[in-house]
């Protein structure tokens, strides 16, 4: 019945969530229901748990903001894959969503403002779009906050990206990457992940520090860029090393 439904999606909810996020979670749910009608003529009522498409605006709804976090959490690993095994990850996404509860649903310009349900095709290319819309805002915040500002020149070991170097620290990233190419491309996505912190480790190892030009009036000459934009940047090395045409910068 409704009664034992509800008890275990709170049992459920406590043990992943805790309680102050389970709290959230059923106000915002009660919210729902005041705000949406039990039942739309042609179409589905939404549940907390279900990823809102309303059309021409963000929703914030439970499903929404679950997806979001799975997306910030794969984004890595996405963009590691090549194109063929991209659609892995995102059914990976759409499966975890329904485990919860959650369905894909979009307003229905033609029936009133009813929800449909998306089907499976485009509910993957909706994720894949929140991928490249995750990456976007990333690339936009790396200009301004991806890293640290510092005074001093670089270091003979550090490794300098945006124009080409002859120091120490960014031969030993070219020679590793050509170095471990072949394994890199032999790993799944959670292992090729593990063999670019393990390269961050070696070149940290050596004394070396990840550097760009600082942009012009930051207050400071060289950048050191943060992790996750260092590990994007050594995951696309090793992907640009498989067209020999492409140098590596």
């Amino acid at each position: 019945n409704n009664l034992d439904r509800h008890l275990q999606w709170v049992q459920k909810c406590l043990m992943e969530d805790g309680v102050e996020d389970c709290h959230q979670q059923h106000h915002h749910h009660q919210v729902l229901q005041q705000q949406e009608p039990s039942a739309v003529a042609g179409g589905f009522a939404p549940r907390f748990n279900d990823v809102l498409y309303p059309g021409g605006k963000t929703s914030n709804n439970g499903g929404n903001s679950y997806l979001r976090t799975l997306v910030r959490e794969s984004a890595q690993v996405y963009d590691i894959e090549s194109n063929g095994r991209k659609r892995p990850v995102v059914d990976t996404i759409i499966s975890k969503i329904e485990q919860r509860g959650g369905r894909f649903l979009k307003r229905d310009k033609g029936t009133q403002g009813a929800w449909t349900e998306l089907p499976l095709d485009e509910t993957r290319v909706k994720i894949m779009q929140s991928f490249r819309n995750y990456r976007r805002r990333q690339e936009g915040d790396n200009v301004q906050t991806g890293g640290t500002l510092i005074a001093d020149e670089p270091r003979p070991d550090d490794v300098v990206f945006g124009r080409a170097q002859k120091n120490r620290g960014s031969e030993l990233l070219h020679r590793l990457i050509k170095e471990q190419a072949e394994e890199y491309d032999s790993l799944d996505r959670h292992l090729k992940v593990t063999l670019v912190k393990e390269i961050m480790r070696r070149i940290a190892d050596a004394g070396g520090r990840f550097l760009q030009p600082a942009s012009e009036g930051a207050g400071g000459k060289w950048l050191e860029v943060s992790k996750d934009n260092v590990r994007e940047r050594i995951s696309k090395y090793f992907r640009n090393n498989r067209r020999p045409t492409k140098k590596i910068r």
